[in-house]
């Protein structure tokens, strides 16, 4: 999983040595998350592998696209927790 990689992979790792800010994970966590993924499909668009770069100018409206989509999800769902379960079961699983 990408949290792991990203951010527990070790002890120098920020998910390490700041546990506190990531537990639970925050939602621009998650949006950085889907916004590098939507990057890697980009890069098949063409149906054949195309190096692309993450840059933060091509991604942001995408990143508060997903932002937006997941506190849009989180009021939506507010009752039943489904936001703080997916954030808390990503910094369990991460760590």
């Amino acid at each position: 999983m990408s949290v792991d990689k990203m951010w527990f992979k070790n002890k120098h790792n920020e998910g390490v040595i700041y546990s506190d800010m990531f537990n639970p994970m925050p939602v621009p966590a998650i949006a950085l998350m889907l916004t590098a993924i939507e990057c890697n499909i980009d890069e098949w668009v063409s149906g054949t592998r195309t190096d692309i770069a993450f840059y933060a100018e091509d991604y942001r409206n995408t990143y508060t696209k997903h932002i937006e989509s997941l506190n849009m999800f989180g009021k939506a769902t507010i009752k039943h927790a489904m936001l703080e379960t997916i954030q808390k079961r990503l910094h369990n699983f991460g760590r």
